[in-house]
């Protein structure tokens, strides 16, 4: 058989692959539309869920919106999950009455009759409102008491107090929308004319759409960073001048960056070389089931336990105080003070627009990161099969088939609404590896450097694991420096990565100085504490402390078997791990070093998160249970890129110089 014969054949099964991984993911995705959004809903509106909701109308209803009240827990509860069931009514009823500052007091034994003392009731500030969390109360003469599931809520007739703290833009309900329709629009337009100021190219829409999304996400997050750190105060008027700022930038349109970097057109056409009509109509039909399958779990379900707990608290909280309160109160340690504040910031944004907190408004801040993760997977998909065509990101079957298998990934489905930072991360990542590689075909453009330096930057500001992100984009950028292929002398690559790191730097020192000021500390490494480990590590039983099995063991088997799951049952990654592996395997035959650098990152990337598994001070198994999953949503989208431009593209079947 000829060597044309074999390349046929092998293309041939690369394109059944990717047919067979887009069916399986599209019953996935409509296996966990039906099912996983009715479980996911009795996990979000469950009885404690409702009861805290249940109590913070009440509030309301009688005019108590802040101050302080008391929360009366039972101590020395034996059964096991108790410390836990605790903790997460405590931290419900924290998220949900916000701005209400509580102040919890232990009952000394589960039957004893709790009240509160005299000098309690008669100091100045007193609480106006105290919940009993399943212990018996006794309010004080006067009060009002209601029975709300197994809590008790006492309130007092006199001394309620009014109003919150900040009301936003007040209005109707239709001026509202359009008041958080224009905050969605500055925030893409700002982004917009950052990426014109430095001479982004001109990629067809969804791509430029998706990346001033992100580009302005990263700069909204520092520009109100560096607000808190300078005033003390979060306001949407100085947001406004940032954006101005933009438009100025633009407007002079910073010549000496843009040299080089204007692409030659955003024209558009199909290929049928890419995989042929067949893998086109079976994406573009996975496509609308992974949209129908998000818009059904963003309908059935509310934000997740990290959705609420970590991210929209913060936003929540920047909405009613203006200020970095919660952030300096170690009460809020559930809330993982030190985590990176551009989701919260992204949040809060349109809650300032819309005039009031609404969680379906955090919800739909997700959707729109999952929509850039799916289109720019589909640009690095394209972009991998036609590394000379800088600016004509096509519609073939690469891009589509690619961005379709990220899209009906129950995971993604699950986080693009949760209230998750996830999806936010893996989108500014894949925008980050999708830049650098366009800039190593063209060193000579600062601006494009600058671009890859707001990516990184991104992910530095909406996660911890940014951090070693951008530690490993800073080693290969070195490793690229120093290599004799591809575009561009030394000098030059060194330039491109100065420029980068200190744009990456530049955005992220203000939210570094925030937290140093407020000492935010880790949980993981820095001895900072999250009370959610400490009560699932108090409910384990002595023969689960006692498991003696080599901690590589137990992450393996947790990645085989995470890996392996095909499906119905969630993570349900269908074929799309082997289509990402056989892909990849195909990409290294060929030798082809322009797609090493999806590679190094997501290979590194993933090495990393298991040192810091190895090295976690938490249950392990409860970790794994509980953020394996996302780790590998971070690295799948570059996996599935590579992998379906492997499958699918002819033009990688013969190796090419290096670029």
């Amino acid at each position: 058989m000829t060597e044309r014969a074999l390349s046929s054949k092998a293309r041939s099964l690369g394109h059944w692959l990717i047919v067979a991984a887009l069916a399986v993911g599209s019953a996935n995705a409509a296996v966990f539309a039906w099912r996983g959004a009715t479980r996911l809903a009795r996990d979000t509106q469950g009885e404690r869920e409702k009861a805290t909701r249940r109590i913070t109308a009440l509030l309301h209803a009688h005019g108590v919106q802040q101050g302080e009240g008391v929360l009366l827990v039972p101590d020395g509860l034996s059964q096991r999950g108790a410390d836990l069931d605790l903790l997460a009514f405590e931290m419900r009823i924290r998220h949900d009455a916000y701005p209400i500052r509580w102040r919890v007091i232990p009952v000394g034994s589960p039957g004893r009759q709790a009240s509160l003392s005299p000098w309690e009731l008669k100091t100045p500030g007193r609480p106006h409102v105290v919940v009993a969390y399943r212990v018996p109360f006794k309010a004080p003469a006067g009060w009002r008491v209601w029975t709300v599931g197994s809590a008790s809520v006492a309130l007092a007739k006199h001394g309620t107090s009014a109003g919150r703290g900040q009301t936003g833009f007040p209005g109707p309900s239709l001026l509202r929308v359009v008041l958080v329709v224009t905050g969605i629009a500055a925030l893409i337009g700002m982004g917009a004319m950052v990426l014109g100021a430095l001479g982004f190219p001109r990629y067809p829409w969804p791509v430029r759409l998706a990346m001033s999304h992100l580009v302005g996400t990263v700069c909204l997050a520092s520009v109100a960073t560096a607000a808190l750190l300078a005033a003390g105060r979060l306001s949407v008027w100085m947001a406004y001048a940032a954006i101005g700022a933009a438009g100025f930038l633009w407007a002079c349109r910073w010549r000496g960056w843009t040299d080089g970097t204007t692409g030659t057109g955003g024209t558009t056409g199909t290929d049928e070389s890419d995989g042929g009509g067949l893998v086109w109509g079976v994406a573009a039909g996975a496509i609308a089931v992974g949209a129908v399958a998000a818009l059904i779990q963003f309908a059935g379900c509310g934000l997740s336990w990290d959705g609420w707990s970590i991210w929209e608290l913060k936003a929540r909280a920047m909405f009613h105080d203006r200020t970095p309160s919660l952030l300096a109160n170690a009460l809020y340690d559930f809330s993982h003070r030190d985590y990176p504040p551009a989701l919260p910031i992204h949040t809060w944004w349109l809650y300032a627009h819309f005039g009031s907190v609404a969680e379906r408004l955090a919800q739909l801040g997700g959707l729109m990161f999952a929509a850039d993760l799916a289109v720019l997977t589909y640009a690095l998909a394209s972009e991998l099969v036609r590394p000379t065509r800088q600016s004509r990101v096509l519609p073939g079957g690469a891009g589509l088939a690619a961005a379709a298998l990220v899209m009906t990934q129950p995971v993604v489905l699950r986080h693009a609404s949760s209230g998750y930072a996830d999806v936010p991360f893996a989108a500014f990542m894949l925008a980050a590896v999708w830049c650098a590689k366009t800039l190593a075909r063209q060193p000579e453009s600062r601006g494009q450097a600058a671009v890859v330096g707001l990516c990184v930057g991104g992910c530095l500001m909406t996660k911890n694991e940014g951090v070693p992100l951008a530690l490993v984009m800073a080693l290969v950028g070195v490793r690229w420096v120093f290599s004799g292929s591809g575009k561009g002398g030394r000098s030059i690559r060194w330039r491109a990565l100065w420029t980068s790191s200190a744009m990456a730097l530049l955005l992220v020192l203000p939210w570094s100085g925030l937290a140093v000021r407020l000492g935010l500390r880790g949980d993981l490494f820095g001895g900072g504490r999250y009370p959610v480990a400490d009560a699932v590590r108090r409910g384990m039983t002595s023969s689960d402390a006692d498991v003696r099995v080599p901690r590589t063991a137990v992450i393996a088997g947790a990645v085989l078997r995470s890996g392996a799951a095909l499906g119905p049952a969630y993570p349900a990654w269908g074929f799309a791990w082997l289509a990402a592996v056989v892909g990849g395997a195909s990409v290294l035959c060929t030798k082809r070093r322009d797609l090493y650098l999806p590679f190094a990152v997501g290979g590194a990337l993933f090495a990393v998160y298991l040192l810091v598994l190895m090295r976690t001070p938490h249950p392990l198994e409860w970790h794994l249970s509980t953020s394996l999953d996302r780790l590998l949503l971070h690295i799948l989208p570059l996996g599935v890129a590579v992998g379906c431009s492997a499958l699918i593209s002819p033009e990688l079947r013969a190796p090419s110089g290096g670029q």
